[in-house]
């Protein structure tokens, strides 16, 4: 729509790139860049990365985390599969100098016959971390590639076969893994830094991914978010997370008007606002705070 708005102005160049099929839309949407003049020279932006016509730019330590697949018998594991890996992604983006593509723009490869030279072009990345989960009972199987999209080797591979109670650990040595291929040096003061602690209750925890699985959707799937998010706060009051979901949760209800904003927004504040008081570390509430005070 905006590039018939701006197809007869002189002034704004824009570029065709593909068609997408989107969820919910009949017809596929073409994608447009706008292409801006800087300098003599010719940029365009996708994915908040810089492009040079005829030389783009990538970051010689980037990585784009792919969904990982769901080998578990029950389709209902999908959302665990899905937490694993960004989880993953939100470690790995705590890393200095390590350029890594948002979870928006890789997971729009899931389920799909992926051409990993295709992925970085449109990610921009020069490294794809893809892998697999396979979850039965208490029982846990990982598998993680980290693979240049340019020639498709592997750079580092790992298989993990853990019980359910170190999921965490398990996430750790995949990050501390490819962080070692990567030869990325940490400065000091990033070292000193602590994550947040792992949740105790593994019972709020596992139902924290599935209100995230659900949340992710968007649409009328976030009633079924919020609603496990919610189990999750019984659970155990003192997840942080839980709340933080919480908070996300009612922000997009009102959002999509799905729930009014005059009851949905404090029921956000209040839940962002818990979670911030039990853990301030947690990004997830800040940010719906921010979008509060903007809206």
């Amino acid at each position: 729509a905006v590039q018939k708005i701006v197809a007869n102005k002189k002034e704004i160049e824009t570029k065709y790139i593909a068609e997408e099929s989107l969820k919910n839309v009949k017809d596929p949407i073409r994608i447009y860049e706008v292409l801006v003049k800087s300098n003599n020279a010719q940029h365009t932006f996708l994915n908040h990365h810089l492009y040079e016509t005829g030389n783009r730019i990538i970051p010689e330590k980037s990585i784009a985390v792919l969904p990982f697949m769901n080998l578990s018998n029950d389709p209902g594991q999908e959302y665990f599969s899905a937490g694993m890996a960004e989880e993953l992604l939100n470690h790995l983006a705590q890393l200095k100098d390590l350029k890594v593509a948002g979870r928006s723009s890789s997971f729009q490869f899931k389920g799909k016959g992926i051409n990993l030279k295709e992925v970085g072009e449109k990610l921009n990345v020069r490294t794809v971390l893809e892998g697999s989960v396979r979850r039965q009972g208490s029982k846990l199987r990982i598998t993680a590639q980290l693979v240049t999209v340019e020639d498709g080797f592997d750079l580092w591979s790992e298989r993990y076969d853990r019980d359910m109670d170190d999921i965490f650990a398990i996430q750790d040595e995949i990050a501390s893994a490819i962080t070692e291929k990567l030869k990325i040096t940490l400065l000091d003061e990033e070292k000193k830094k602590t994550p947040p602690p792992p949740p105790e209750n593994k019972e709020a925890y596992d139902l924290y991914l599935q209100g995230r699985f659900y949340w992710n959707r968007r649409g009328q799937a976030l009633k079924k978010g919020l609603e496990f998010f919610k189990k999750a706060v019984e659970v155990d009051p003192n997840f942080g997370l839980a709340h933080a979901g919480l908070a996300d949760a009612y922000a997009l209800l009102a959002f999509y008007s799905l729930v009014p904003a005059h009851i949905a927004g404090p029921k956000a504040k209040q839940a962002a606002e818990t979670a911030i008081a039990l853990d301030a570390r947690r990004i997830e509430p800040h940010s719906v705070l921010a979008y509060l005070t903007t809206t």
